[in-house]
C-alpha cells in the first residue's frame, strides 16, 4: 500500500508524530495529497523572524538563516501563491509571532528613532552630526514614511489571514505598533477580536507619541476573549491609558498577566505626571523650590501641592481600585509578572485582593518598589498555608530598595514572613542586595524543602558610582566561610530534593554550599551564574582569562579566599587545549578555549564524581538571559564511564548547545530558572544607564580598596592603595598580596 493510499486520519497522525517543522515540510513535498494534509500543521503557527536587529527599520527584511523555522516577509507573495487560491494556507494560521533578538541594539530601536545620518541624507541642508530643523514637520514626514512602509508590509501578511482565526499574536520586535495594526479601528481589533493571547514588546525610548503620536494610542478594548496579556516596555501615559481601558473589558478572563516598564525611573517619572501637575517651569518657582534638572517640579513638590502620589497610580488610576476594596478584579488570574511598576503602600491590601493572590500559581516581582508592603498584605488576607504558589521570583535593586534605615529590616521581615506563611513552592528565585541576602534567606527557603525543585540565589552589590555587579561571595561573611558545611542556615536546604540550583558565587564557595546536599541528592543541573556585564570587567569564575586584568582588591579577595581553602590537586589535572591531530598552525577546538581555571576544574570534577552528585547531568556557566545575549557561556556534561576509564576529567566542555539534543532539552526544561533574575535590562535608556559599569577607559580601582580588605582582618598597614602609574610592574602588586597572605598565616 502506498503512503498516499492511507486514510486521511492516519496520515495526520503520522504528521503529528514528526519531530520538527522541517520534517513536516519535507513530508508535504512528496505529493499534492500529502501537502493538503500537511497545510493545517505547517501554517498553524508562523514566526516572522528578523535575525539582524539593525534591519528592523529596513523595509526589505533579509532572509533568515537556513534551517530556521521562520517565515520570510519578502517571500509572502510566493508562499501565498504556492497553492491554488481556494486553499489559502494562511487561513489555517492560529498563532503569529514577529520576533527579533535583543542582543546589540538595546536603545533607539524603533523606526521612529531615525539616526542623524539618515536625516542628513534626506535633508542635505541640515549639516552636522546633530540635525536641527526649524520645525518638526520634516522629521515627522520622514519618520511617518519609514514607519508606514514597515506597517504596510506587515498588514499585507495580516490581511491574508482568515477573519477571527487568530488565537495568539506576539509583537516581539521592540518597536512601536502602528495604529493600522493595533489602534482604534486597526486590523487586529476589527478582524481578529477573538485573540486569546497578546504579547507586546514596544520601545521604551521612542518619543514619537510624546511629540506627534498623541492620537495614535493602542486600543485593546475589542479583545473581550483575552486570556493572556504581556506588555514589555510599557512606559508612557498613553500606554498605561490603553492598558487601563483594555483591562476594563478583559480583566476577569485573564489567566496570565505580564507588565514590565523596563526603565523604572522613566515609568516613575511618567506616573508622577498623571494628574498634569508636572509641567511647571523653573521661572514659575522660587529659588528654594524643588525642581529637577529639566525645570519640572519634583514628586515631593507635587505631593506638597496636593498632587497624586505616583506610588498609588498603578492601583488607583490604572486598576481603578477603591480604598478598602476587597473585589477580586482578576478572578481567573494564575500567573502574574510585574516589572518596574511602583506598587506603593497605601493600596497594598486592596492590590492583594484585586490580584486574587490566594489563587496565584506563579508570582514574579522585578524591581517593583512597594513589594515589601505587598507581601505582608498577601499574608494578611490569605489564611496560612492557603496560598497555592508554585513559583516565586523577587528581584530588587538599588532604585527599588527601601530607605537605608528602618526599612531594610522591614524588607527582611517581609520576605521571611511571606516564605514562612505557606508551603508548596517548587521554584524560588531571589536576586537582592547583600542586606536582603545571606543565610537568613536559605533558612526561610527551607520552609519549602519538601517540595522545592529549583532554587536560584543571585546577589548583586552596588559600587560607589551606582554600577551594579555580582557579589562573588553572595553576601556570605568571611567568618562563615570555613563553616558553610556546618552552619545550620546554609545546611537547611540539604534535605530538599533539588533538581536545579543556580548561585552567583565563586566555585570554592559553591562546593562548600552544595556539599551538604550531596548525600541522596537528585540534582540534575548546576548553574554557576556570572552576569555578562560582570565578565566584561572582572575575571571569569570558570575560565583562564586570556588577558591579564588590572590587580585590585576584588581580585585579591579571590586569590586570598582560594588560598585559605586550597585543596589538593585533582587526580585529573586541568587539561591543555587539544591539539592532537592538528597541523602546526591550526587552532585547537573552540570548546577547549579558553581552558578552565584550576578552581572551577576542581569543583566540576568533584560534582560529577560519585563523591559529589551521581545524578548530575550538566553544569551551566555564564549568563544565558535574553536568548544568550552575552557570549562566553558553556556547558559541562558527564562523560560516559568507558570514556573516563581512558583518563581525563569526568566531564566534557561544550559551547554549542545545538550539538547535543539532551542538553538542549535540559535547558528548555529549566528555562524559567535559567533566565530568572537577569542582571541586565531587556532595553536600555541612553540617558539613564545607572546600572551599567563604569567606563572602560576608567583605570581606577572601582572603589574596591581598604573596606573590602577589612573583611579579612587586615590592619591599616596591609591596605592597598591603587597606583595610577600604568608603567608600574604588576609584580609589585603581587608581592604586596603575598606579604599580606603570609602575615595572615596562609599558604600562597
Amino acid at each position: 500500500m502506498l503512503l498516499t493510499d492511507l486514510p486521511v486520519d492516519t496520515i495526520r497522525d503520522i504528521i503529528d508524530a514528526l519531530p520538527t517543522r522541517q520534517d513536516i515540510k519535507n513530508f508535504s513535498e512528496v505529493s499534492k495529497s500529502l501537502y493538503s494534509c500537511a497545510i493545517p500543521v505547517l501554517y498553524k503557527s508562523i514566526v516572522v523572524c528578523i535575525p539582524n536587529e539593525y534591519f528592523i527599520d529596513h523595509p526589505r527584511v533579509p532572509r533568515p538563516p537556513k534551517g530556521t523555522d521562520c517565515y520570510d516577509p519578502p517571500e509572502a507573495p510566493n508562499l501565498s501563491n504556492s497553492v491554488s487560491s481556494s486553499r489559502r494556507p494562511f487561513h489555517y494560521t492560529e498563532a503569529l509571532e514577529f520576533r527579533a533578538n535583543f542582543h546589540t541594539r538595546l536603545s533607539r530601536r524603533c523606526v521612529h528613532e531615525i539616526e542623524s545620518q539618515g536625516l542628513e541624507d534626506k535633508f542635505p541642508e541640515s549639516p552636522g552630526s546633530k540635525v536641527s530643523f526649524e520645525s518638526d514637520s520634516q522629521i515627522q514626514h520622514l519618520r511617518t514614511h519609514e514607519f508606514t512602509v514597515v506597517s504596510k508590509r506587515i498588514l499585507y501578511l495580516l490581511r491574508q489571514l482568515k477573519d477571527d482565526s487568530l488565537k495568539s499574536f506576539s509583537w516581539n520586535y521592540g518597536i512601536c505598533v502602528s495604529k493600522e495594526i493595533l489602534g482604534q479601528s486597526g486590523y487586529l481589533g476589527s478582524k481578529q477580536s477573538r485573540i486569546e493571547s497578546l504579547r507586546l514588546i514596544t520601545d521604551t525610548n521612542c518619543e514619537w507619541h510624546e511629540r506627534f503620536g498623541k492620537d495614535e494610542r493602542l486600543d485593546l478594548t475589542n479583545f473581550t476573549k483575552l486570556k493572556r496579556l504581556s506588555w514589555l516596555a510599557i512606559s508612557t501615559r498613553h500606554d498605561f491609558e490603553s492598558l487601563r481601558d483594555g483591562l476594563r473589558v478583559c480583566a476577569n478572563n485573564l489567566t496570565e498577566l505580564e507588565l514590565d516598564g523596563i526603565a523604572y525611573l522613566n515609568v516613575a517619572m511618567e506616573l508622577d505626571d498623571w494628574d498634569g501637575r508636572y509641567d511647571a517651569g523653573p521661572d514659575d518657582h522660587d529659588e528654594d523650590s524643588d525642581i529637577d534638572d529639566e525645570g519640572r517640579q519634583t514628586p515631593d513638590e507635587i505631593h506638597a501641592l496636593g498632587g497624586l502620589d505616583s506610588a498609588n497610580v498603578f492601583a488607583e488610576k490604572i486598576l481603578e481600585l477603591r480604598p478598602k476594596g476587597t473585589h477580586a478584579m482578576f478572578s481567573s488570574l494564575r500567573v502574574l509578572s510585574l516589572g518596574a511598576i511602583t506598587l506603593g503602600k497605601s493600596f497594598s491590601k486592596e492590590l492583594a485582593y484585586a490580584l486574587n493572590a490566594s489563587q496565584l500559581h506563579s508570582l514574579k516581582l522585578r524591581f517593583c518598589p512597594g513589594w515589601e508592603h505587598l507581601l505582608p498584605a498577601i499574608c494578611e488576607i490569605v489564611p496560612e498555608d492557603a496560598l497555592r504558589l508554585k513559583s516565586f521570583e523577587l528581584q530588587s535593586a538599588f532604585e527599588a530598595q527601601p530607605p537605608p534605615r528602618g526599612e531594610k529590616a522591614k524588607g527582611l521581615a517581609a520576605i521571611e514572613k511571606f516564605l514562612q506563611h505557606f508551603q508548596g513552592l517548587e521554584e524560588l528565585c531571589m536576586s537582592t542586595l547583600p542586606p536582603l541576602a545571606g543565610k537568613w534567606l536559605w533558612s526561610a527557603a527551607s520552609h519549602h524543602k519538601d517540595t522545592l525543585k529549583r532554587f536560584v540565589n543571585h546577589v548583586i552589590t552596588i559600587g560607589p558610582f551606582n554600577e551594579a555587579f555580582d557579589d562573588r561571595h553572595m553576601a556570605i561573611l568571611p567568618a562563615d566561610f570555613s563553616q558553610l558545611g556546618s552552619t545550620p542556615e546554609y545546611t537547611s536546604l540539604a534535605p530538599a530534593k533539588l533538581e536545579f540550583i543556580g548561585l552567583s558565587c565563586l566555585p570554592v564557595l559553591f562546593k562548600r554550599l552544595l556539599a551538604p546536599m550531596a548525600p541522596n541528592s537528585k540534582l540534575k543541573v548546576i548553574h554557576v551564574r556570572q552576569s555578562g556585564k560582570d565578565r566584561a570587567h572582572f575575571p571569569s569564575y570558570a575560565e583562564e582569562n586570556p588577558e591579564p586584568f588590572m590587580i585590585n582588591a576584588l581580585h585579591q579577595e579571590d586569590h586570598l579566599l582560594e588560598a585559605r581553602f586550597s585543596e589538593p590537586e585533582p587526580s585529573d589535572p586541568v587539561p591543555k587545549p587539544n591539539t592532537k591531530g592538528k597541523k602546526k598552525n591550526e587552532m585547537p577546538d573552540l570548546d577547549d578555549l579558553p581552558p578552565l581555571n584550576k578552581a572551577f576544574h576542581n569543583f566540576a570534577s568533584w560534582a560529577f564524581r560519585h563523591s559529589g552528585f551521581p545524578s548530575l547531568e550538566a553544569i551551566l556557566y555564564g549568563d544565558l538571559s535574553y536568548n544568550e545575549r552575552y557570549e562566553g557561556n558553556f556547558v559541562l556534561t558527564r562523560r560516559e564511564v568507558e570514556e573516563c576509564a581512558k583518563g581525563g576529567p569526568p566531564f566534557r566542555k561544550m559551547k554549542d548547545v545545538a550539538k547535543d539534543d539532551h542538553v538542549r532539552h535540559l535547558i528548555e526544561k529549566y528555562s524559567t530558572a535559567i533566565n530568572a533574575c537577569p542582571t541586565d535590562l531587556l532595553l536600555k535608556d541612553e540617558e539613564e544607564d545607572g546600572n551599567d559599569f563604569a567606563d572602560d577607559d576608567d583605570d581606577d580601582d572601582m572603589g574596591f580598596v581598604n573596606d573590602d580588605l577589612d573583611r579579612y582582618g587586615f590592619d591599616d598597614g596591609d591596605s592597598y592603595e591603587g597606583n595610577d602609574d600604568d608603567d608600574d610592574d604588576d609584580e609589585d602588586d603581587l608581592e604586596w598580596m603575598r606579604a599580606a597572605v603570609r602575615r595572615q598565616g596562609l599558604a600562597f
